[in-house]
C-alpha cells in the first residue's frame, strides 16, 4: 500500500512512476506525456467514484504553448469526430504553479465546473486511451516537423 504522504504531491515522473504513485487507469497516459525536453507531468488523478465519477479526472503538464495549442486542437476534432470520437469534451487549460510558472491542465471542464454531474468511468478510461494515441501522434509529427525538438522526441519510446 502506498504511504498517504506519497499521493498527491508534485513531482517528476521518474520519481512518481519509481514510488508507484499514479492512479493506475491514468498512468499509461502519463507515461506517454513525458518526453524529456518536450513534454512533462506535474502531477495526475484518474477521477474517483465507480461507475460515476464525480471528482474529475485531470493530467497537468508543463511543454510549449504551441505544443498546448496542438494537443488541445487535436482533442477538439477527436470530440467531434464521426470514427474515433471522445465521449466527453477534453481541454487544455492555463493554469499557474505556486512559483508563478504556466502549466497546463488536461481535463474535462464541464465536470470540474458542476456543469456535467458525473462522468461515466468505463467512457472516462476509454478517452485516456484515445488521448494517449492522440499524444503519441502528436510527438510523431513534431519528430519529423521540428527540427529542433527531434532528438529530445526520437528519445522518448512509448510503445
Amino acid at each position: 500500500m502506498v504511504d498517504r504522504y506519497h499521493k498527491g504531491r508534485v513531482r517528476p515522473y521518474a520519481e512518481a512512476a519509481a514510488l508507484n504513485v499514479i492512479d493506475k487507469r491514468v498512468a499509461k497516459l502519463v507515461e506517454i506525456l513525458n518526453c524529456e525536453g518536450v513534454i512533462y507531468t506535474r502531477g495526475s488523478c484518474q477521477g474517483h467514484g465507480f461507475p460515476f465519477v464525480r471528482v474529475p479526472p485531470y493530467v497537468s503538464f508543463k511543454t510549449s504553448a504551441a505544443i498546448a495549442l496542438a494537443f488541445d486542437t487535436r482533442l477538439q476534432q477527436l470530440y467531434a469526430s464521426s470514427v474515433e470520437k471522445l465521449h466527453y469534451c477534453w481541454r487544455i487549460k492555463i493554469s499557474i504553479d505556486d512559483d508563478g510558472s504556466l502549466t497546463y491542465v488536461l481535463g474535462i471542464p464541464d465536470l470540474s465546473s458542476g456543469k456535467l454531474w458525473y462522468a461515466l468511468r468505463y467512457c472516462i478510461d476509454r478517452d485516456f486511451q484515445l488521448i494517449g494515441s492522440a499524444a503519441q501522434t502528436l510527438l510523431q509529427l513534431l519528430n519529423y516537423q521540428n527540427s529542433e525538438v527531434v532528438s529530445q522526441v526520437s528519445q522518448c519510446n512509448h510503445t
